[in-house]
């Protein structure tokens, strides 16, 4: 059985969103995810070369699509190692696999830790932020700092536009 023209030309069309993705990826957080574009230096962008991961259930190393890592802002100074790392996961396909049901477990989990990061995110410009207005945080409230719910965080980046000094902030702790 011979094939169509279509079959024999087939498009790879996953390398074709990627390079898509890395070449507007500074656009494509603008568009889906503004709050933590306003959290990133877009100039800081790093594509990384291609990760492998050992995925323990099915005892295979697995390749990663996309790694790009960028800084947040207000930490320009911060080591490699404490700047955030975001992964693109590309998986868009036409038609079922059997394996469906494992990539939606996959992206689960991978969601969750979008989630963390953002939070993290979050946590550490709230913290920079803290720090720009009122001067270094002792060890003790850094840790309070850091321990608040989302929630909380959320409404200290609001409250510390009025902070003068350290102790608006220690008022607001005890509230």
């Amino acid at each position: 059985m011979s094939k169509s023209k279509f079959q024999q030309e087939i498009i790879d069309h996953d390398q074709v969103f990627k390079q898509l993705l890395t070449t507007f990826f500074v656009e494509f957080l603008e568009l889906f995810t503004p709050e933590f574009f306003a959290a990133i230096d877009p100039s800081s962008l790093e594509i990384l070369p291609l990760e492998y991961f050992t995925d323990i259930d099915a005892r295979e190393r697995k390749a990663m699509d996309v790694i790009i890592r960028v800084n947040l802002l207000g930490r320009p100074n911060a080591p490699v190692s404490s700047r955030v790392s975001v992964v693109v996961n590309c998986e868009h396909q036409s038609s079922s696999e059997p394996d469906s049901k494992e990539r939606e477990e996959v992206m689960e989990i991978t969601t969750s830790w979008k989630e963390e990061g953002i939070v993290e995110a979050e946590r550490a410009l709230t913290i920079g932020l803290l720090t720009k207005k009122v001067g270094n945080l002792s060890p003790e409230l850094l840790a309070r700092v850091s321990g608040l719910s989302i929630e909380r965080v959320e409404a200290l980046a609001e409250a510390l536009l009025d902070f003068k000094h350290v102790g608006d902030l220690e008022r607001w702790m005890a509230d």
